[in-house]
């Protein structure tokens, strides 16, 4: 159906906005509530009173395919702004020199309001046909000023996802603003991704968040790039590919938004029956996990020996764990063949630690079970502390065994020694985190 099909089906029709107003058939209307317009393939309706495209569509008697047409290739005469909608713009003057935009044979296609979360208007984005974009607000005379200089940028559909935070529902991310209204329609809480920064994360706070991209290269890395901002407030986060699976283009694949046209239009499916398609699809994305290993300078702070120099200046001696062998914020790594003892002198080394002590003779004792005799040492500068030493090769009664005397004709062991009570030891254990009285430990 197109839209001069439904016209008729209306009262109190006239011309206005980028389309037409009308009497909302879904409540006693006084005044044209509905705004109507045909963009990119679709009807696209709005009741300013708050009636959802749902109820308008069963009150006009028609089913929610007839909102899409295949037809409808570019937006029609009724849905494009008029003349005085046309912009020029002044130049602007940056460092390189000035950059002019002419946009006189361009029309405006569809404005998007930004509005902050009480509803008040901040900003437009202001899309063109042929297709561009172009952000406005307007000054204390309202007149159109295309910048955004002095705006606070805030997210697409802003008193709509501030809501659902509150109520903990799901927020749904898209591309752009047309798929944030598909979603939108379909019942759920929708914004854009699109120029999002940390500092809009706050309306998110702890909500779980899905991010739907399109479907080409260009629409993962988009994601990709909102997921590293938003998983840093977000409750939870997926990704959302609807075609996963499909063979991705290099780009201008498909989005949500066609998805939808898809079901509606071939499958003849009904808003109920999409959205909860989608809500599955949803159900079986994993939790977005970081496609890029973290870079090089993230895990190396690499700077010239001078540097080095200059800011070893503003820095205390490193205090003495283990006499000369090991200090304070070192690593120290003990490497040698099989079958040596790295793994006893490594817990010895722990254990000395813990005890504020150096072992002396760096051997065993006459069991060949024991550390070494611990004595105090002068050459050590720090006090006993509490030390984790991970073990990731021996079970607990492997561990045992090497620290106790096994009791002859028997599977008992005896002589336990003694560690310390700042010594803890660890072993993987999935599903566990460690207990927040070792938080502050030494890690060994």
């Amino acid at each position: 159906m197109k839209l001069g099909e439904l016209l008729p089906n209306l009262s109190g029709v006239r011309k206005g906005g980028q389309g037409y107003v009308a009497k909302c058939p879904a409540h006693g209307d006084q005044r044209q509530s509905l705004s109507l317009a045909e963009i990119s393939g679709r009807i696209l309706m709005k009741c300013h009173a708050g009636c959802s495209t749902a109820t308008i569509v069963s009150k006009l008697g028609i089913g929610w395919r007839d909102l899409f047409d295949n037809n409808i290739k570019v937006p029609s005469i009724s849905s494009l702004g008029a003349s005085r909608d046309r912009i020029t713009m002044k130049p602007e003057r940056h460092i390189e020199g000035v950059r002019y935009f002419s946009s006189k044979d361009s029309k405006v296609h569809c404005v998007y309001p930004y509005m902050d979360a009480n509803g008040v208007l901040l900003y437009e984005n202001v899309r063109f046909y042929p297709k561009d974009f172009r952000p406005r607000r307007y000054d204390v005379n309202g007149q159109a000023v295309w910048n955004l200089e002095g705006v606070r940028r805030v997210p697409y559909r802003l008193p709509e996802i501030a809501e659902a935070a509150k109520k903990n529902q799901d927020i749904f991310l898209c591309e752009g603003e047309k798929d944030a209204d598909s979603m939108c329609e379909l019942g759920f809480a929708a914004s854009s991704f699109k120029n999002w920064n940390e500092e809009m994360n706050r309306y998110i706070e702890g909500s779980h968040v899905v991010i739907v991209q399109d479907h080409d290269q260009p629409g993962v890395t988009q994601a990709n790039e909102a997921a590293r901002v938003v998983l840093k407030s977000a409750a939870s986060l997926k990704v959302l590919d609807i075609y996963a699976g499909q063979e991705m283009p290099e780009k201008h694949g498909r989005d949500i938004s066609d998805y939808i046209m898809q079901c509606v239009q071939i499958e003849g499916m009904d808003l109920d029956a999409v959205k909860e398609r989608i809500c599955l699809s949803v159900e079986r994305a994993e939790n977005w996990k970081d496609p890029v290993p973290a870079r090089l300078d993230e895990y190396f702070v690499v700077q010239s020996g001078n540097e080095w120099m200059q800011q070893a200046k503003t820095q205390p001696i490193p205090e003495k764990l283990f006499g000369e062998f090991w200090f304070e914020n070192e690593i120290c790594i003990l490497f040698a063949d099989t079958n040596v003892g790295k793994s006893i002198l490594a817990v010895q080394i722990a254990d000395a630690i813990s005890r504020g002590m150096r072992a002396e003779g760096g051997g065993m004792n006459q069991s060949e079970t024991h550390p070494s005799t611990l004595v105090p040492h002068p050459s050590n500068t720090v006090p006993a502390q509490k030390v984790v030493y991970f073990d990731f090769e021996l079970t607990a009664k492997q561990f045992e065994s090497r620290f106790s005397e096994r009791q002859e004709g028997s599977d008992t062991f005896v002589n336990h020694y003694q560690f310390h009570r700042n010594f803890y030891r660890a072993e993987i254990n999935p599903g566990r985190a460690i207990s927040g009285s070792l938080r502050s430990l030494k890690t060994f």
